[in-house]
């Protein structure tokens, strides 16, 4: 084969994903991936290792040889791999294609499109389509750079959108030179933003993953992508003029020492013992310092009975008193709320909050940190899940205590002896606005009420009127329920287990 491969010199364009250039490279030259791959793959890179190659990750590519082959210059060629751009990709085996429609029409496909934490082109103000897990296999471009393949067969039938503005222009690169550099400034902007948020989390790079990620995740709130983000946000203050997928909610990093210690797993714990008088004092800090602007929204919600706590309005109710009281009830094991007025007098079994690791337990002293730190973490989530979905069932799981909500990392240091291990934990613990207001807007809101009451009137006056003689077991570990039934007819329930 010659040393030379067909291409345009004026391509590609400035920050042109790889897996645009591949598909141009294909289709002029009329080859297959597999021919690509063995001209351009270096040497140390296994055969059998399918993972590797793919258009993010650049590093089974010799892109000086590949450079030669197009004849333009190498760095031109690795702008179109994150790898190389110092953002180490996190992905999944299936390689999805975001695109910016208006991008689309000029056949211009930019590499950060492919991180999921961007929602939007910044030069089109368009948002991005909807992820396609076809169009970025390779044995599609295969298909779609066919020389027997005609014009009306080069679109994806998954998606259905056609390729012809990328292997049908009379040149490779129709962008003129104020798009160029309009391109050229923003993914730069973007660039050094994350290259200093690199450099300040050097310790704690772990927490930059949602930042990373390539793959589309479910239509769920991505909680750690919030804090993740709030996080980077913090520590790199300059102005964006990038849109992300997910709203910045700010978070700290918590660094703490811990022990794990084996002979804690199977032990028990009680609400009038020791470790239920140092439970009994957060529940008391953080009531001081957070809640104060809550306590009459407490006071109401501890005063309601059981079938009332579970037909609370979504738009009434204080999410900061549902969370506080949600934590205790899932600490405590309790789901009927009527039980928190008479707890003093009970031999109560406590559920300390744990992170859900490899190791066996940690020592009580460190289940008693993260109780605490699991407060705000549940908060965050609480909030976050309420954004989404209005009707919520919250529910005791039964299986194990509740992680927290908390995104963490451990790092194992030496053992003192064969029983307990000491290390480092580090965790981004949510700082949740809602927390630092003076009085309670919700309260003040209800006040002005006749009945004053968090209560869904009209969802639990129709309830009572069916609720004798059905089957209640699936609300057996129901904390509370938030409803809206004036708004939506369908009653479609969010399980938020705690």
């Amino acid at each position: 084969m010659s040393d030379r491969l067909t291409w345009d010199a004026h391509a590609p364009a400035p920050y042109e994903s790889g897996w645009s250039v591949f598909l141009k490279v294909l289709s002029v030259n009329r080859m297959t991936m597999r021919e690509l791959e063995q001209l351009i793959e270096q040497d140390s890179v296994p055969k059998n290792d399918s993972k590797s190659r793919n258009y993010l990750d650049g590093r089974w590519i010799y892109f000086e040889r590949y450079a030669g082959f197009l004849g333009v210059a190498a760095e031109r060629l690795k702008e179109g791999f994150l790898d190389q751009l110092g953002i180490t990709p996190i992905e999944t085996p299936w390689n999805d294609i975001r695109h910016c429609p208006q991008c689309h029409e000029l056949g211009y496909h930019c590499v950060l499109f492919q991180l999921t934490i961007i929602e939007e082109c910044p030069w089109h103000r368009c948002k991005l389509t909807t992820p396609c897990k076809r169009c970025g296999l390779f044995s599609t471009l295969n298909s779609f750079c066919s020389p027997h393949a005609k014009d009306d067969e080069r679109f994806c039938v998954v998606c259905g959108r056609r390729l012809s503005h990328f292997i049908n222009a009379p040149r490779f690169n129709a962008l003129d030179d104020t798009s160029q550099y309009t391109i050229i400034g923003y993914c730069r902007e973007y660039l050094d933003w994350f290259k200093k948020v690199k450099i300040d989390t050097l310790h704690c790079s772990f927490f930059t993953t949602e930042l990373r990620r390539v793959h589309q995740e479910e239509e769920v709130p991505n909680l750690f992508a919030q804090r993740q983000l709030g996080f980077a946000r913090g520590l790199a203050k300059e102005q964006l003029y990038w849109k992300f997928s997910v709203d910045a909610k700010p978070a700290r990093l918590i660094s703490r020492t811990y022990v794990v210690d084996n002979k804690t797993h199977n032990s028990k714990h009680y609400l009038a013992d020791s470790v239920g008088h140092s439970y009994r004092s957060i529940c008391r800090h953080i009531y001081t310092k957070h809640l104060r602007a809550h306590h009459a929204c407490i006071k109401h919600l501890v005063s309601l009975s059981r079938d009332e706590a579970l037909f609370l309005h979504s738009e009434k109710a204080c999410l900061p008193a549902v969370a506080f009281l949600t934590w205790r009830m899932s600490v405590e094991g309790v789901c009927n709320i009527e039980e928190l007025q008479s707890k003093e007098e009970k031999q109560i079994p406590l559920r300390l909050m744990s992170p859900h690791t490899q190791f066996s337990s940690l020592s009580i002293n460190d289940q008693i940190r993260w109780t605490y730190d699991s407060f705000f973490g549940l908060l965050a989530a609480l909030e976050a899940h309420h954004e989404l979905y209005w009707r919520m069932v919250i529910t005791l799981a039964s299986a194990k205590a509740c992680d927290g909500f908390l995104q963490s990392h451990f790092t194992q240091g030496s053992n003192s002896s064969r029983i307990a291990k000491k290390g480092t934990v580090q965790m981004l613990r949510p700082e949740v606005v809602c927390l630092a207001e003076k009085k309670c807007a919700k309260w003040l809101a209800l006040s002005q009420t006749p009945n004053q009451s968090m209560c869904d009137d009209y969802a639990y006056d129709s309830a009572m009127t069916w609720w004798w003689g059905n089957d209640h077991s699936q609300y057996a570990k129901s904390l509370f329920k938030l409803t809206q039934s004036e708004r939506y007819g369908k009653q479609i329930f969010v399980h938020f287990n705690v």
